[in-house]
Formats: structure tokens, sequence, C-alpha cells
């Protein structure tokens, strides 16, 4: 009898160090996931800062998203009689290179006939334009041409190129001065018949007369 009452007794022992040893077992994992919860929550800016996070941004480049400016010189001609020559200029001498290009033999005569004038040309590249949008252009006499009217004349085939001013890239290695422009790549075609004459009175009439717009006479 006594016997059974020891083991009786072990048995009870056993069971009660054995849901301490659980109690305290699961105590430890209730104060271990306590913690682990807690410094997720507190985790300091200090962090943040020695992990850099990366986002899209900063692995994704968006191109063509931006106007593009571009520009060149050009030679208008049909004009009856009132185009004329320009002075010698670094413009004139890059027109002149293109003619030579083209094959155009007495490049003099074609510089200073009263039916042809050189222009500078402008337009803008609108975000996201593909190869052969076309794009409208602004035409315009140099200050010291001697034409007086660009009406009733055609642009001849020319390019337009993006650019940037030197003075903004390298200010120490501009050739052209403090304003000199630096020519990239010819992006836009240009070529069409000149809208010129939109002044109302004398005055606006004869400035007007010196510029021009082509709708759509650039292609990309």
């Amino acid at each position: 009898m006594k016997c059974c009452a020891r083991i009786a007794c072990r048995r009870s022992i056993g069971r009660w160090a054995m849901q301490g040893v659980l109690g305290a077992g699961l105590l430890t994992l209730v104060a271990l996931l306590g913690c682990t919860s807690l410094q997720t929550r507190l985790q300091s800016d200090d962090d943040t800062e020695r992990y850099a996070i990366e986002t899209l941004r900063d692995k994704v480049t968006v191109g063509n998203a931006m106007p593009i400016p571009v520009g060149g010189i050009g030679l208008v001609v049909g004009l009856e009689g009132t185009g004329g020559d320009c002075p010698p200029d670094s413009w004139r001498e890059i027109l002149e290179n293109e003619l030579r290009k083209e094959g155009v033999q007495d490049i003099r005569k074609v510089m200073t006939s009263p039916d042809h004038a050189m222009v500078y040309v402008s337009g803008v590249i609108p975000p996201g334009a593909s190869k052969g949008d076309p794009i409208d252009l602004e035409v315009l006499l140099p200050r010291n041409s001697r034409a007086t009217s660009l009406r009733g004349g055609y642009l001849h085939k020319c390019y337009l190129f993006n650019y940037d001013f030197a003075e903004r890239l390298a200010p120490s290695t501009d050739p052209n001065g403090p304003r000199g422009l630096l020519r990239g790549h010819p992006l836009v075609v240009a070529e069409g018949m000149l809208l010129v004459g939109m002044g109302n009175h004398d005055e606006e009439e004869t400035a007007s007369l010196k510029r021009g717009r082509i709708w759509g006479g650039g292609r990309c």
C-alpha cells in the first residue's frame, strides 16, 4: 500500500514538473514573440538611413518626356525681288557648307539673289513625339539681312538640330563668345511654304513680313 502511494506521489510530482517546464517554455515563447514585434514597431530612423531604401523611381529613367527646342539655318526661295544677301558670319558659313554638300555650284549667286534669303528656322519637338510626326516651324530673317519680305517664299529643305548654350555647359571652353550655341544632332527635316504678314498696323506689318510660319513644316 505504501509502495502504491509512493508511485502515485512520484507521478504527481512528475506531472507538476512537466507542467512547470511547459509553462516556462510557453512564457519564454510569448516573451520572445513580444520582443520581436516590439522591435519591429520601434525601428529607428537610423536603420533606414543605414540601409537605403530604393524605389522604382531610383531604378527607372523616363525618356522623351520633355519638349526639345530645335533650330537651324535655311534658305527661302521664290521671293519676287524682296530677298537679299546677308553679311558674312558663322551662320552664313554654315548655310554655304550645306549648299556645297547638295552640289550647288555658284553659291555666291544663290546667296546674293534678290529672290533668295537666308533665314533662321526654329521649332519645338513635343514630348512623346515619334519619327515622322509633324511640328510647326517659325522662320525669321537675320537682323542684318538685306531682304525686306518673306511673303510668297518657300523654305528649301534644311535640317534642325538640338542645341545648348556653351556658357551653361562649359564657360571656359566657349569658342563663340559667352552666348555661343553648341549644335547637337539633326532631329527635324524642315521644308514648306511660308505664311507671312499677320500685322494690323504699318509698323507691325513691316516687321511681320520678315518672319513667317510653316504649319507642320517639320518632320521628326
